[in-house]
């Protein structure tokens, strides 16, 4: 899937990191319009990666954020929602249904802790 549609790996992604606001659908056009206009859509992507790394202790790579994703974006795309599900995310159902899954309040994040 993120090799042909990268912006909805991306979309679900940005949903579990901004907890919703916007939607997954709104993050993933986002991508998509930067991606149309510019070219330059894994600038955008890439600053996903410091926000999960400090949010769900991921290991720091080490290449640069922006590099990895400039070069290898579907990669990249893969292994951050990889590393999310590994800690009981599921990101293809998104950030709200996670959390009436798991019977959290919204504010605290399903089973991938933040560590």
């Amino acid at each position: 899937m993120t090799c042909w549609c990268t912006f909805v790996t991306f979309g679900q992604i940005a949903d579990i990191v901004h907890r919703a606001s916007p939607s997954c659908g709104t993050s993933g056009a986002l991508y998509v319009l930067i991606l149309c206009l510019t070219g330059c859509q894994c600038v955008y992507s890439s600053f996903y990666q410091p926000k999960l790394r400090m949010r769900y202790g991921f290991p720091e790579s080490p290449s640069s954020d922006l590099l990895v994703h400039s070069c290898l974006e579907p990669s990249a795309l893969c292994q951050l929602y990889r590393d999310l599900k590994n800690r009981g995310c599921d990101t293809s159902i998104g950030w709200h249904a996670n959390m009436k899954r798991e019977g959290n309040a919204v504010v605290q994040p399903p089973r991938c802790k933040e560590e």
